[in-house]
């Protein structure tokens, strides 16, 4: 026979519970803590988008590419995204032909293009062919290597 306890202003008697059902089986709760657990855990197994990895250089109003260096790897494709962030002035991406011909950008535009880098470790300087742009430091350069 239950030994009935009282605790405060309610009665509850020893080897019982509130929640009726509750013993033995997990509660919802549980169950969605685990399974957000689960999911955070495969995050990383989930699959990447595929094709080459975009790499975006941004030609800011302050006469400077952000950011001034890209780090490749010999022989990697890589999605080339400018992006214009000046919206008054035009810019362009120059590198002596090594990545593209002569490329300019439109204020608030963005040009894109598939680059895949030479197999050797190495540098290509990349410049802002506007008159003054280079001179005001509008420069950087991609960085090949292993």
């Amino acid at each position: 026979m239950p030994i009935p306890m009282m605790t405060g202003a309610s009665r509850l008697t020893a080897g019982t519970s509130r929640c009726s059902g509750a013993r033995g089986r997990p509660s919802l709760a549980l169950a969605v803590l685990a399974a957000g657990m689960l999911l955070a855990l495969l995050g990383g197994c989930i699959p990447r988008a595929i094709g080459p990895r975009a790499v975006t250089i941004e030609l800011m109003p302050d006469f400077r590419y952000e950011p001034r260096e890209v780090v490749v790897r010999p022989g990697e494709t890589v999605r080339l995204v400018l992006r214009n962030r000046d919206d008054r002035l035009p810019h362009e991406f120059r590198s002596a032909q090594r990545v593209a011909p002569d490329i300019r950008v439109e204020p608030g535009q963005a040009h894109e293009l598939r680059w895949t880098a030479p197999p050797e470790p190495g540098a290509i300087a990349f410049w802002c062919g506007m008159p003054g742009h280079r001179k005001n430091g509008m420069a950087g350069r991609i960085v090949i290597r292993p």
